[in-house]
């Protein structure tokens, strides 16, 4: 396993309720080495939305991938394909976890906070399928 402790170090910073899910994310991309630090613009929480994972996800691939292609003759990859990809195993995950039930308020921010570690772990498997 690449990054074996990339789910409990998201759980560790969600666990004193300190931020959000979307930041968690962010931060375990900075600890795990995907991105620079502070290279990840912050997602504004809010918006309608308390939870903002998915954004948060997709700042750290887009991220990744231009960083990857600054620094080695990597081949191109289709950013549209992958996160996709992510999408589609992240509502797979959601469908099995929390049901495809809408939910609201406190009850988005409670499951975005259970999802993000899952979240996260579906993002570090993308990236792993390209070399």
């Amino acid at each position: 396993m690449q990054y074996p402790n990339a789910r409990l170090f998201i759980h560790s910073l969600l666990s004193d309720n300190r931020v959000s899910g979307s930041q968690a994310i962010v931060q375990g991309a900075y600890e795990f080495g995907l991105v620079p630090d502070g290279s990840i613009q912050p997602v504004v929480e809010g918006g309608g939305l308390p939870c903002r994972c998915m954004d948060a996800l997709k700042n750290v691939l887009i991220k990744y991938f231009e960083e990857r292609q600054k620094h080695s003759p990597a081949p191109f990859y289709d950013l549209k394909e992958i996160w996709s990809a992510v999408e589609k195993d992240a509502d797979t995950y959601i469908e099995k976890s929390i049901g495809s039930e809408q939910c609201a308020g406190i009850a988005q921010v409670l499951n975005c906070k259970k999802l993000a570690p899952a979240l996260f772990d579906i993002l570090l498997q993308q990236i792993r399928r390209y070399p």
